[in-house]
C-alpha cells in the first residue's frame, strides 16, 4: 500500500508541475463539467457519492490535493457518482455508475470510441480518459490536456487508481491473473463489498471463447461460490446460460488455483497474478 502512495504521490505531482505553464488556457478546455448529464447535484461527502450511486470511489491519497467536489448526476437510467479533486490547479475527475452500456465520461470526441464492457486507455487532443470495469460498475478517469503532459504518467496514475477502487491494493485475491500452464486461460477476481466478483475466460481462438462468472464469497482462506454464469463467444454470436455448478478459488504459494472447473483444461491451471 505504501508503494502505491508513494508511486501516486510521484506522479501526480510531476504531472501537475509540467501542467502549470498552460493553466492560461482558455477555462472551458479544463472544465470537466461542460458536457454532464443534467441535473448535477452537489452534495457534502465521498460517502453520500458512494450510497446514493452505489459505487466505490475513493479518496486519493496524494499530498497538495484540494478543492475537493463531490457530485451525484442523476440521469434517465442511471446514477452517476463524480469526485473532482485539483493537484497544483490541474482538475482531475472521477466517475462511476453501475452502468454498463453507455459512455458515462462525458468526454466527447471522435477518439473516444465507447466499447460496453471493454476496458480502454483513451488519448485525444484535449484530454486523456481511462475506462475499467468492476463487475457492472464502470469507473472513468478523466483529465484535461496541458502542453508537455506525460501520457504514461497519466496511464500509471490511472492505474493505481484502479487499483485502490478495485481493492486489489490490500486484497491478496483481488487482480488479474494469466494461466501460466496453457497460456489460454486468464481470470480477473474484483471484490465488491463483501463479494467476489470472478470472470474466467478460455479462449479456443481469436473468434471463439469462452466466460464463466461467479459470485464468491470468502470462508476460511477459500473463495467459495455456487452457481454460474457462462457466455460462449463465437465471432459475434454470443450463447448464455446459467449453471449451478459450484466449486472454489485458493491462492497458495502466491498462485490462484480453481477447484470446480467445468472446463476439463482448467482444471490444471494455475493462474498467476499479472505485475
Amino acid at each position: 500500500m505504501k508503494k502505491i502512495l508513494v508511486l501516486l504521490l510521484t506522479v501526480l505531482m510531476a504531472m501537475s508541475l509540467v501542467a502549470c505553464s498552460s493553466n492560461e488556457k482558455k477555462e472551458e478546455e479544463n472544465n470537466t463539467s461542460a458536457n454532464m448529464v443534467n441535473p448535477m447535484k452537489e452534495v457534502d461527502s465521498l460517502e453520500e457519492v458512494n450510497q446514493t450511486a452505489g459505487i466505490n470511489l475513493v479518496s486519493v491519497p496524494v499530498a497538495g490535493k484540494e478543492n475537493e467536489k463531490y457530485f451525484v448526476i442523476e440521469a434517465t437510467d442511471m446514477t452517476i457518482g463524480q469526485y473532482n479533486f485539483t493537484v497544483n490547479g490541474v482538475e482531475y475527475t472521477l466517475r462511476g455508475a453501475n452502468y454498463t452500456e453507455g459512455d458515462i465520461s462525458g468526454a466527447y470526441s471522435d477518439d473516444n470510441d465507447f466499447v460496453p464492457g471493454q476496458e480502454a486507455m483513451v488519448y485525444s487532443n484535449d484530454f486523456n480518459l481511462y475506462r475499467f470495469y468492476v463487475g457492472e460498475t464502470q469507473y472513468t478517469i478523466y483529465l484535461a490536456k496541458q502542453d508537455g503532459q506525460n501520457e504514461e504518467a497519466f496511464a500509471n496514475v490511472a492505474m493505481e487508481i484502479k487499483k485502490l477502487i478495485s481493492g486489489e491494493a490490500d486484497d491478496p485475491y483481488a487482480g488479474s491473473y494469466q494461466d501460466s500452464v496453457s497460456q489460454r486461460a486468464s481470470a480477473q477476481v474484483a471484490k465488491n463489498g463483501d463479494v467476489y466478483e470472478i470472470t474466467v475466460t478460455w479462449s479456443s481462438s481469436a473468434e471463439e471463447y469462452t466466460e464463466w462468472k461467479m459470485e464468491a464469497t470468502l470462508n476460511g482462506d477459500k473463495l467459495e461460490y455456487k452457481g454460474e454464469n457462462i457466455e460462449n463467444h463465437k465471432g459475434e454470436e454470443v450463447e448464455s446460460t446459467a449453471a449451478n455448478n459450484a466449486g472454489y478459488f485458493d491462492i497458495i504459494d502466491g498462485k490462484l488455483y480453481w477447484t470446480g472447473a467445468a472446463q476439463e483444461e482448467c482444471r490444471a491451471c494455475i493462474f498467476e497474478k499479472a505485475e
